[in-house]
């Protein structure tokens, strides 16, 4: 377990404040999170209209509050980008979000090909502790694995990472099915969104700020 690596995954979790849960920094300035974190209904749209410039308040792991905007949302995949905020009238959140990245290194993408044989992972809890887990793959879907974990993962978790035991990412807390034993549902089991989606890959390739380097 590379402890460097994973203290590394702390330093780029961030909280999402407003509906709760967790987001992680991926590159060029870009924060993945899960979609239903937002205040965003995803069959109505409502919250984000046409033109909006939508605050997304986030608070990273020494503490510090920053203000973002999604750049995407994904509903179908419950994925979304948070990125800075694209307005002159918020100069001073964006040059604040450019220290965070600017002083904390991304995570980076797991390009490995996940299967039936378990994965180790380690999910990074808002309780602010590792829980230990394996994700498999989930039928054909290319977006999504089964994540079973030694813990209850409780709400507030989702959005957060879900890393290899040398801190790559492997992809972030979505939602939860139920797992029936027979005739009686035993609990939930957490759905992770796997690595990132090919719009997405290709936005966090391009620098946000002058003079960025992921």
């Amino acid at each position: 377990m590379n402890q460097e690596a994973l203290e590394s995954v702390v330093k780029a979790t961030v909280a999402i404040s407003s509906r709760g849960g967790q987001g992680v920094l991926v590159g060029s300035g870009l924060i993945l999170t899960a979609a239903h974190c937002l205040d965003y209904d995803s069959d109505t749209g409502a919250g984000i209209t046409l033109g909006d410039s939508p605050v997304v308040e986030i608070e990273t792991a020494d503490g510090t509050k920053l203000k973002t905007t999604p750049w995407v949302i994904e509903s179908v995949c419950d994925v979304a980008l948070l990125g800075p905020l694209d307005s002159q009238a918020f100069s001073k959140q964006v040059r604040a979000l450019e220290g965070f990245c600017r002083r904390t290194k991304s995570v980076p993408i797991f390009r490995g090909v996940v299967s039936e044989r378990p994965l180790p992972v380690l999910i990074r809890s808002h309780q602010k502790k590792w829980i230990k887990g394996d994700v498999t793959l989930l039928g054909s879907s290319a977006h999504r694995v089964e994540l079973e974990a030694e813990e209850q993962i409780v709400g507030g978790t989702s959005g957060g990472p879900i890393v290899t035991h040398d801190g790559t990412l492997v992809g972030i807390v979505s939602h939860c099915t139920e797992a029936p034993q027979g005739d009686v549902c035993e609990g939930l089991i957490p759905m992770a969104h796997l690595t990132l989606p090919v719009w997405a890959s290709d936005l966090i390739s391009k620098p946000r700020f002058e003079g960025y380097e992921d």
